[in-house]
C-alpha cells in the first residue's frame, strides 16, 4: 500500500537521531525504543514498536 523503502529510510533516520539523546528523554525509555526499533527493522520483532515511558524513579 505504501512505499516500504521510504518508510525504512524514515525509521533509519529516526534511529540515528535517537542515538544522540540520553537513554531517558522526556520520559521516554530511549534505549528500549532503539532496541525494539532495530529488532523490528531486522524482522525479530513482529509488532509495531511502542514508545514506552521510562520506569526509573529518578529523584523522588
Amino acid at each position: 500500500m505504501g512505499n516500504d523503502a521510504a518508510a525504512q529510510r524514515l525509521i533509519h533516520a529516526g534511529i540515528i537521531r535517537l542515538q544522540n539523546v540520553p537513554s531517558a528523554y522526556m520520559g521516554i525509555d530511549v534505549t528500549r525504543l532503539l532496541n525494539v526499533l532495530h529488532a523490528h527493522c531486522v524482522g525479530q520483532y513482529p509488532h509495531i514498536p511502542l514508545i514506552e515511558l521510562d520506569q526509573g524513579l529518578g529523584n523522588i
